[in-house]
């Protein structure tokens, strides 16, 4: 979607609740109350008629009901964290510099390779 700074952060934070083409209801996480107005909602409709030429949002804060794209990212970004946390614990040379050196991995410093979506 061509839109960044506050509209993005909105949208990002907004979790499309039901789709009656061409209206599209999307809630908005409460956290983002104080960022988001009905500027910023215009603002993402013409992003999105970009993309779905007829289409009209409607949006309201609310606890969005499924997971919003910076959740999933969030989400994402956890998962791939834990599974190269789980893969230099269950290295073998990894366990053998810790027994034989007495070596410490530091949590903090295993990252995974690839990010799987920014």
């Amino acid at each position: 979607m061509a839109v960044a700074g506050l509209p993005l952060a909105i949208a990002r934070n907004s979790a499309l609740v039901s789709v009656n083409p061409p209206n599209y209801h999307f809630e908005v996480d409460q956290q983002q109350g104080a960022l988001f107005n009905e500027g910023q909602r215009q603002k993402i409709e013409q992003a999105l008629r970009t993309r779905l030429a007829d289409c009209r949002i409607t949006m309201e804060l609310g606890v969005p009901t499924s997971e919003t794209p910076d959740q999933r990212r969030q989400r994402l970004a956890a998962e791939a964290r834990y599974m190269a946390q789980q893969a230099i614990e269950s290295d073998q040379a990894v366990r053998t510099l810790i027994s034989q050196f007495n070596a410490v991995v530091l949590p903090d410093s295993i990252r995974p390779l690839k990010q799987q979506e920014k």
